[in-house]
């Protein structure tokens, strides 16, 4: 059966002498591997194509049961400049793809994460600061996945003005409570939580959170941020993710 759908590139193999192997998140079947027989070679217009992260227009053939795939053709539709050329925007940017190779099941398709993953790409791309679209891209992705960080935070104790009042985030539920520092209510706080994985958080990491989870992806290149910060949170929901997919994410 031949397949024509948008795509985009999320990584390549060498394979042999002269062919790749392309991991790609199609639009139409999700995670797809194809062989581009040739792709090498030297007159072939393919292995710039099929570059990690650019966006195709692609049409291979599909046997059941075969995990490979063979391409017909690809051509790219979109040039991303910056995210090409600048390297703060290509970590930006491999970070996203890794996150979907890493979390994404082969062969189920999910047209909402295609368009999340495109409509961040081309974000960043013409964005001047790329730092906070990978953590913004990962609360994103857990939203459409179903499970949403909480980050509607309404807390009475403490008083708003404890600035380094920390959390405590509930993996299971993806809520953030505040910690209690009353003895008497620590211990039924801490009854409650045993059971689950938790995970603490201070205000001003929080507030980060919820400032990368409201603002647009076109205007979040506009914001400024901490880089430890940015840090702590991309741990945070890196922990989350991995807490409901139940598989690891590489960090560094």
């Amino acid at each position: 059966m031949l397949v024509r759908t948008n795509a985009i590139v999320l990584r390549r193999l060498r394979y042999s002498d002269t062919s790749i192997i392309a991991t790609l998140l199609t639009e139409q079947r999700g995670v797809e591997s194809i062989l581009a027989k040739g792709a090498r070679s030297p007159k072939s217009r393919l292995a710039a194509v099929l570059e990690p992260l650019e966006q195709i227009d692609v049409q291979y053939y599909v046997k059941p049961g075969r995990e490979l795939q063979l391409l017909r053709t690809a051509e790219r539709t979109v040039l991303r400049r910056s995210i090409q050329s600048s390297y703060e925007h290509t970590v930006a940017a491999l970070r996203i793809a890794e996150l979907v190779l890493r979390l994404e099941l082969p062969g189920h398709p999910h047209a909402e994460v295609y368009e999340l993953v495109e409509q961040t790409l081309a974000a960043l791309d013409a964005a001047q600061s790329a730092a906070a679209f990978p953590v913004a891209f990962a609360l994103r992705y857990a939203a459409v996945h179903g499970f949403s960080l909480q980050l509607d935070v309404h807390d009475a104790l403490p008083p708003v003005n404890h600035q380094s009042q920390p959390y405590i985030l509930r993996l299971d539920r993806g809520t953030f409570e505040p910690v209690l520092l009353d003895l008497a209510h620590r211990g039924s706080h801490a009854d409650d939580v045993s059971s689950i994985g938790t995970h603490t958080v201070e205000r001003r990491t929080l507030a980060t959170l919820q400032t990368l989870g409201r603002t647009p992806l076109e205007r979040l290149g506009d914001q400024q941020f901490e880089s430890s910060v940015l840090e702590e949170c991309r741990g945070i929901v890196e922990r989350y993710l991995e807490f409901h997919f139940e598989r690891r994410l590489r960090r560094g």
